[in-house]
C-alpha cells in the first residue's frame, strides 16, 4: 500500500476512495459532491485528472443532469482522448441526451443548450437538427428554421423527414407551392427502390 510522502496526495486518494464507494452504492448525489470537492482540491494544487471528470460525468448522467454530464465527459476526453472507458461513456451520454431531447417540448429551453453541446462534440443527427429547426419556428425565428432545414436538405437529402418538415413549415407560412414541392421530394425518398425507405401509405 502506498504511503504517499506528501500527505495532501494521501488525502486526495482517500477522498477519491470515498467518492468511489458512494458510486458503488448508487448514491450518485453524494458521489457527485465528493467528486466535485476532489476536483476543487486538485485544481487548487495545480493538478488535473481525466478520471475525476469521467466520474463526475457518470454521476451527473445518473442524476439526469444532461448538460453537466456531457460537459464533464468532454473534459475527460480532452485530457485523455484514447481512453476506451471515456469513449464508451461519451457514447452512452450522447445517446441519453438524444433520448431526452426526443421527449421534450420543442419550446423547451434545454433544446438549444443541448443542441450546441452536441454540435461542439460533432454528434448531431437528423432528428436533433429537426428538433432545433422546430424550436426556432416555435420561438418565432422562422427564418433560422428555414435556413437550418435548407442546409439539412443538402447534408441529408435522403431523409424524407427533412422534406416533410420543410413542407410543414412552408404551409404554416402560406407558401403552398413550396410545400407541394417539398412533399413531392419526401415521396421520392420513400419509394421502394430507395435504401432504408419506408413507403408512404394513403389514409383510407
Amino acid at each position: 500500500m502506498r504511503t504517499f510522502p506528501d500527505v495532501r496526495m494521501r488525502q486526495l486518494h482517500q477522498l477519491a476512495a470515498t467518492a468511489h464507494e458512494a458510486t458503488n452504492a448508487q448514491d450518485h448525489l453524494t458521489a457527485r459532491q465528493h467528486y466535485s470537492e476532489l476536483l476543487r482540491q486538485l485544481t487548487s494544487l495545480g493538478l488535473r485528472s481525466a478520471w475525476v471528470h469521467w466520474a463526475l460525468a457518470i454521476s451527473n448522467d445518473y442524476l439526469g443532469e444532461h448538460d453537466m454530464a456531457l460537459n464533464e465527459i468532454r473534459k475527460a476526453l480532452a485530457m485523455d482522448p484514447l481512453s476506451p472507458t471515456a469513449q464508451r461513456s461519451f457514447d452512452i451520454i450522447v445517446r441519453r441526451v438524444r433520448e431526452h431531447l426526443a421527449t421534450v417540448a420543442v419550446e423547451d429551453p434545454s433544446v438549444p443548450r443541448l443542441y450546441a453541446l452536441l454540435q461542439e462534440s460533432g454528434d448531431l443527427d437528423v432528428p436533433t437538427h429537426l428538433l432545433m429547426a422546430r424550436h426556432f419556428a416555435a420561438t418565432g425565428r422562422v427564418e433560422r428554421a428555414q435556413q437550418l432545414l435548407a442546409a439539412l436538405a443538402l447534408t441529408a437529402p435522403a431523409s424524407n423527414d427533412v422534406w416533410l418538415e420543410r413542407a410543414r413549415l412552408a404551409r404554416l407560412q402560406g407558401d403552398l407551392t413550396a410545400a407541394a414541392g417539398f412533399e413531392a421530394e419526401a415521396h421520392a425518398r420513400a419509394l421502394p427502390t430507395v435504401p432504408f425507405a419506408i413507403p408512404f401509405r394513403t389514409e383510407s
